[in-house]
């Protein structure tokens, strides 16, 4: 899957990826360190905290759509 991640580079291929990631967590719960969803957001939240330069898959925050990011979150919660 991370693989995946570098291809990505439209709506459709996204949609896909996140499609995929939920059926891995299906068919393959036991490769998942973070089980519930709030362990789940933790992990998220604590990879952005520490990620900087060093980091193994680095980000430039500063170019990135934040807000974008938060609102997919956001809407994991309450979109039927």
């Amino acid at each position: 899957m991370v693989e995946q991640i570098e291809s990505i580079s439209n709506k459709e291929q996204l949609i896909k990826f996140i499609y995929d990631l939920a059926k891995d967590a299906k068919e393959k719960l036991f490769e998942w360190d973070n089980i519930t969803i709030s362990e789940y957001l933790e992990s998220i939240a604590g990879w952005i905290e520490d990620n900087d330069e060093q980091s193994l898959c680095p980000v430039k925050w500063d170019k990135k759509d934040l807000k974008l990011l938060a609102k997919m979150l956001y809407m994991g919660k309450i979109y039927e």
